[in-house]
């Protein structure tokens, strides 16, 4: 059948039907809204589109169809309250297609609307209503016409369909009458036994709850809305010493602590809002005893969401916060321990180490200059644990700060080489560095990043076998530098890859082979790595694989430049030392060997041993240097700090604290007394020369 032509779509649309939707699909499912489905069959999508605009009303849903199986499928599919129909389609014409219809039982009875732009002679006309068509209209289609025509069918539909539903309606109400009458007799027999029961089972629970409530060893009470105590548990009665009546009562208050007013305004804004609660407070016990009590309330509601009031618990703490409070003394006692532990033995260390550099200035058999080689080498040792000791405790506090500062990556690690090196040496181990020359700048503290690099250098160096090899490496990435150490040493277990940065964890096999250490190294080294940042891995393919420690920091951008200052070398020969030097400390052979030291030098040195003589002698002496003692028996250092700072002929002295008090406070305390300096036992012996050179050169 050929086509029809352009002039068969209904004129007056045509214009419209490119801004329409997309195509609706052709099988609906069926509408539940109260819609009236209404199938439009034309092969033209533009007439049907144009049918969509006539019809468009909120209370049609409009289903269409291309072609008479189409509009068959749909017509399986759904339930239509009208059909129209084009005449002309390739497949079937609409008078075959309603004859179709109209012998199916389901769509029998579906109104039938043609149109058509060709069949216009009166024979068509008759062939159509002979199909059981309710109305034949002509294109292009009276679009008033077509409206009413289908309002008229349509409310026609809807007032069938509200009739069979009325008729349905009333046979099952028919039938739910009956039923009900019979259902109604039998809940009229058992009515009055579901409400004993009911009550009974109300009664049952009330009084579970109140036995569960009263078995809870903590206190327990439940609020109105407003606030009104409506129940307590034995136990909240207990605690207070009233009877369950009295603690009913409007008058009964529970007695707090008067500086814990705020539980109780807490309280009332949590009923207020109708939010869950939570407070501390301290409540008097029935014996007079204020007791600590720590509460949890949650709001009441009823099935239907109304709020009921608070349900709040309390529970007696007392015990638990006295045993914090003495968790905390003991943490602090054990610091103090620690730092009281690190001076007692800083201070016999500073003799020895004193006494070193004199025996190794006077040495001339080889044997002895040897010995005071490992003497100096194992006190610096020691100074160290001594040092990692108290970090780990100001890191377990968190209390310990970064000096930060723009610097060198490779001064840093410069630095920790000259820590490691007498480890290294005395190891035989050749230190192989590689990228110290990159230009790495960071953000960091110098001393913390130096401390970390020479732990995991003697730390390579106490694993490692004599006359091996140990790689320092530098590899710079984009915002980031990553430094490797690595050994050929005794290697890491798989098993103790995880656990090597912990606390005091040392590996069997290092315990066996490693000269002495306690296990902190790493754990500090790790921690001052995450403080700056960063993160440090190890890496091991097992015992005797040798073991590698890689550090990631953050490296400051490119852009930023920072200027370099040359260092220039102190000339040890063009800086005099003092000519008078006093030297005050309790411990005699510490300040004995430090007179020795000085003297052995051309300086002109007096000694004395407690705070009283330090300030005569200072008077009468007027020294150009004060090496000082802190923790003196008499008065302590910094009060003897201060008075000569008082006097007019003590304002340019040079006062250096030396003390085996090191922590960040003590340094603070040294400065507010007046000295120039703080130094910690023990103090190397060459390094305390060039300490005096030095801040003698700089209050010249």
């Amino acid at each position: 059948m050929e086509r029809k032509p352009p002039d068969a779509v209904v004129g007056p649309f045509e214009s419209m039907s490119s801004a329409f939707e997309p195509e609706r699909n052709a099988l609906p499912t069926v509408v539940a809204d109260g819609r009236v489905n209404i199938l439009i069959v034309d092969d033209e999508p533009a007439n049907l589109k144009v049918l969509e605009v006539i019809l468009d009303d909120p209370g049609y849903r409009l289903v269409r169809a291309t072609s008479a199986n189409d509009a068959l499928l749909a017509l399986m599919a759904d339930d239509f309250g009208l059909l129209i129909l084009d005449i002309r389609m390739p497949d079937m014409s609409g008078f075959e297609l309603a004859n179709l219809i109209k012998q199916r039982k389901k769509s029998a009875s579906v109104p039938i609307i043609f149109l058509t732009a060709f069949y216009n002679e009166d024979q068509d006309v008759l062939a159509g209503y002979g199909t059981g068509a309710v109305d034949y209209l002509h294109k292009p289609v009276n679009a008033t016409v077509l409206r009413s025509k289908v309002a008229v069918f349509v409310e026609l539909h809807r007032k069938s369909r509200e009739l069979a539903m009325a008729n349905r309606a009333l046979l099952l109400e028919v039938t739910e009458r009956r039923r009900a009458e019979e259902q109604l007799r039998e809940l009229n027999e058992s009515l009055d036994r579901r409400v004993t029961e009911r009550s009974e089972a109300l009664r049952e629970s009330e009084q579970r709850f109140r036995t569960m409530a009263d078995q809870t060893p903590v206190m327990m009470w439940v609020t109105s809305p407003s606030g009104l105590v409506e129940f307590v548990n034995k136990e909240y009665c207990s605690f207070f010493g009233v009877s369950h009546e009295e603690a009913m009562h409007n008058s009964w208050r529970m007695p707090l602590h008067d500086d814990d007013s705020t539980y109780q305004q807490s309280l009332v804004e949590a009923l207020r809002t109708r939010r869950p609660f939570q407070g501390d407070a301290r409540m008097r016990r029935s014996d007079g005893e204020w007791r600590w009590m720590t509460s949890h309330g949650a709001p009441r509601t009823s099935p239907s969401g109304e709020f009921l009031g608070m349900i709040v618990t309390s529970q007696d703490v007392t015990d638990q916060r006295h045993a914090a409070t003495i968790q905390q003394q003991i943490a602090r006692a054990k610091d103090e321990f620690i730092a009281v532990l690190a001076h007692e033995l800083r201070s016999p260390l500073a003799p020895i180490r004193t006494s070193v550099g004199i025996i190794r200035a006077h040495a001339t058999h080889p044997l002895v200059a040897r010995c005071g080689d490992i003497i100096d080498r194992q006190t610096a040792h020691m100074a160290r644990l001594l040092d990692d000791l108290l970090d780990t405790s100001r890191l377990s506090r968190n209390t310990l700060t970064l000096q930060r500062a723009r610097l060198r990556l490779g001064d840093v690690l410069q630095s920790a080489m000259e820590i490691a090196s007498p480890l290294l040496d005395q190891q035989r181990l050749e230190l192989v560095s590689d990228g110290l020359d990159e230009p790495v700048w960071l953000d960091a503290d110098h001393a913390r990043l130096t401390q970390v690099f020479g732990n995991l250098l003697n730390n390579a160096a106490k694993y490692s076998k004599p006359g091996g090899r140990v790689d320092l490496i530098v590899r710079p990435s984009p915002g980031w530098v990553v430094v490797s150490v690595r050994d050929a040493g005794i290697g890491i277990s798989p098993d103790m890859l995880d656990r090597v940065f912990e606390p005091f964890t040392q590996a069997t096999i290092a315990r066996d082979h490693a000269p002495g250490g306690v296990g902190i190294g790493l754990s500090l080294a790790q921690r001052l790595v995450e403080m700056h940042g960063g993160s440090i891995q190890a890496v091991s393919d097992g015992p005797g694989s040798g073991s590698e420690f890689v550090v990631r920091l953050p490296a400051c951008p490119d852009e930023v430049v920072f200027p370099e200052r040359p260092i220039e070398p102190v000339a040890v020969a063009d800086s005099p030392l003092p000519r008078r030097v006093l030297v005050a400390d309790d411990n005699v052979d510490s300040a004995d060997m430090e007179a020795a030291l000085l003297t052995a030098v051309g300086c002109e040195v007096r000694t004395v041993y407690d705070g009283e003589s330090t300030l005569r002698e200072a008077e009468r002496f007027r020294p150009e240097v004060v090496l000082l003692d802190i923790g003196m028996p008499d008065i302590d250092g910094h009060e003897v700090c201060a008075r000569i700072r008082s006097q007019s002929w003590g304002g340019s002295m040079v006062l250096i604290a030396v003390s085996g008090w090191g922590q960040e406070g003590d340094r603070r305390r040294s400065a507010r007394a007046g000295f120039n300096m703080h130094l910690v036992k023990p103090v190397d012996p060459d390094a305390l020369l060039r300490i005096v050179r030095d801040v003698m050169s700089e209050s010249a």
